[in-house]
């Protein structure tokens, strides 16, 4: 046959799947209101096992068998946690998610725990067993009832069974035909947008599990899970959750932005989630004055030299006025720029049954970048700027940081 029947033929059979779903969506529901929506899911797996004659007492020869199955793979899928960005302190939080390991531990087996420290928890299923903790955490962050919530032995269902949610991008240009705001404005534009994506950067399937023996208990008398996860990281973010920029017709420009992000990678190795949450505030104005002219950079007195020879008609009132228009060198835009961003990140650490979070890094960090720049031909631009960039960390590991740098840039252009 095609297949060898040797007994030290050991090169494993691969089968590999690979699921890749991206869906995008763009709506007008009226002029000048756009909206996109995206959804995406990425599942990967990859199965290794022995496929051959193993020579066993009492079997026939010829007879193959499947052993030793490994089964690797990752997950990705846009997801919605927003419900619990806003409002919520993230030790409460964190609160929630140890006490909804009870809830489902109770809701997946029965009897209680071997061990006398978790009497709360059914029989193999304690507050550490991944079948308890993948669907404790994501119903405690994704804003569900662990009461309700769909849940199996292997997590299969509240997690690679999870239709992928909807992420959306908002953009409204209209202000500019109310009333009379077209007189003011040139643009006026409203954002808004928010996006997130449930991870698991690697999964794979527990050795120590037994379908023939599913009850068996590790250390810690908890049933072996199917599949073991080390980390999952929900990231979500408003870029912006409110963005304004606005151009008037007498050359000013006004943007604002306000955002918000939050990190979330729970350890299923140590049992440590990573939470990082940033705010940041961007406010830019700019503003462009036209036909400017600096005598400093066309030689005294700002004239042209007219190299044409002289006539010897007499000149007319109309030929002065020419000569003056000629003489005298063309201004040009002179452009002024603020920006001013404020940015707050900070990340903790939640240990499990440890009662207390600690601040492991993060910063509030300001910056104030005022400049002008001046076109004094097509090819040669001057500008000036100022850049103030100041750091302030959030714990003792690190030490205030200012950075202050100013001066002038000359740009040539030889095209």
């Amino acid at each position: 046959g095609w297949i060898s029947g040797n007994l030290f033929q050991n090169q494993r059979v691969s089968q590999s799947y690979s699921q890749n779903v991206d869906a995008k969506l763009s709506l007008e529901p009226f002029n000048d209101f756009r909206i996109e929506l995206e959804a995406n899911r990425r599942f990967d797996e990859n199965k290794l096992l022995l496929f051959k004659d193993f020579h066993d007492e009492g079997v026939p020869p010829g007879t193959f068998d499947h052993r030793d199955l490994q089964t690797i793979g990752s997950f990705e899928i846009s997801y919605f946690a927003m419900r619990t960005l806003f409002g919520r302190d993230t030790d409460d939080l964190f609160a929630e998610f140890e006490d909804n390991r009870a809830v489902i531990s109770n809701r997946l087996g029965f009897g209680i725990h071997d061990n006398e420290e978790e009497v709360a928890y059914s029989e193999g299923y304690g507050r550490v067993q991944e079948s308890v903790l993948v669907p404790a955490f994501l119903a405690a962050y994704s804003g569900f009832d662990a009461n309700t919530m769909e849940i199996d032995e292997d997590f299969s269902k509240p997690l690679f069974n999870t239709l992928p949610r909807i992420n959306w991008n908002l953009t409204y240009n209209g202000l500019t035909k109310i009333g009379n705001l077209r007189d003011i404005f040139q643009s006026v534009k409203l954002s808004h947008g928010y996006r997130s994506s449930l991870t698991v950067n690697s999964f794979n399937n527990d050795q120590a599990f037994n379908n023939d023996l599913p009850q068996a208990k590790d250390d810690n008398s908890n049933y072996y899970s199917r599949f073991q996860v080390p980390n999952m990281v929900i990231d979500e973010a408003f870029s912006p959750l409110l963005g304004l920029s606005i151009k008037t017709k007498g050359g000013m420009d006004f943007n604002v932005d306000f955002k918000k992000a939050r990190n979330l990678s729970m350890s299923f190795s140590n049992f440590v989630l990573s939470e990082q949450q940033t705010e940041e505030y961007v406010v830019g104005f700019g503003y462009t004055m036209q036909n400017v002219y600096i005598p400093m950079f066309y030689g005294k007195g700002g004239k042209k030299k007219n190299s044409s020879r002289r006539s010897r008609k007499p000149k007319t009132d109309s030929d002065n006025e020419d000569d003056k228009s000629q003489g005298t060198a063309k201004g040009s835009d002179l452009n002024f720029q603020f920006d001013f961003a404020l940015r707050d990140d900070v990340t903790l650490n939640h240990s499990l049954d440890q009662d207390f979070s600690e601040e492991t890094r993060g910063a509030r960090t300001l910056t104030i970048s005022p400049s002008v720049d001046y076109d004094v031909s097509e090819r040669l631009n001057v500008r000036l700027f100022f850049d103030h960039r100041s750091t302030t960390p959030k714990t003792s590991l690190g030490f205030p940081t200012s950075n202050t740098s100013a001066g002038v840039t000359v740009r040539f252009s030889l095209n």
